[in-house]
């Protein structure tokens, strides 16, 4: 298994790259929705980068937890933020609403084609953002209609919020401040 590792400072461009990337494709969401708990970052960040381009974005977050391989209907998520989100959304009678969906990566899509099945408010259109992309795991027909990087079957990304997935002599490799922190 190769092991990815992205620092926090990584993180934060990457996620404005493809906040910059969406912007040049014309897309402009009414809504951004972070899928907790990958997706925080980059939908901060992606709303950060249309707040500074002049476009007014609501932002959402959905929680989720880490699945089991026998969950693959429900996925851990928080269904009821799903109906106040709908519920919000859906107040908006005059307009139909674009909304971007953000996670960090998409290893099986399950919990995206979730939420997506789930979401049913006044939509126009739904598109997906993430900075991975894995297809060689992908066990669903979703695929993010914007990402940075492919990754293959065996890769795991290790996120700076993903500590769990790390070795404590890992991390000294990685970040020696962060190690000091957690060891000391």
């Amino acid at each position: 298994m190769a092991k990815i590792y992205v620092d926090a400072n990584r993180m934060m461009l990457d996620s404005f790259e493809l906040a910059k990337n969406i912007y040049n494709s014309n897309y402009i969401p009414n809504d951004i929705i972070g899928v907790l708990e990958g997706g925080i970052f980059p939908a901060f960040y992606i709303k950060r980068y249309f707040t500074f381009m002049g476009k007014n974005v609501k932002e959402y977050l959905i929680p989720t937890s880490k699945t089991t391989k026998m969950d693959k209907t429900r996925k851990n998520i928080d269904f009821k933020m799903i109906e106040l989100i709908n519920a919000e959304i859906n107040n908006d009678v005059k307009n139909k609403r674009n909304i971007l969906l953000v996670d960090d990566v998409i290893y099986t899509g399950h919990t995206l084609e979730n939420i997506i099945k789930n979401l049913k408010s006044n939509m126009k259109e739904i598109k997906i953002a993430t900075i991975y992309y894995n297809s060689e795991n992908n066990e669903t027909r979703i695929k993010p209609d914007f990402y940075l990087y492919k990754c293959k079957k065996e890769d795991l990304i290790v996120f700076p919020y993903r500590l769990e997935e790390i070795e404590v002599d890992e991390i000294k490799g990685i970040n020696n401040d962060l190690h000091k922190i957690l060891t000391t």
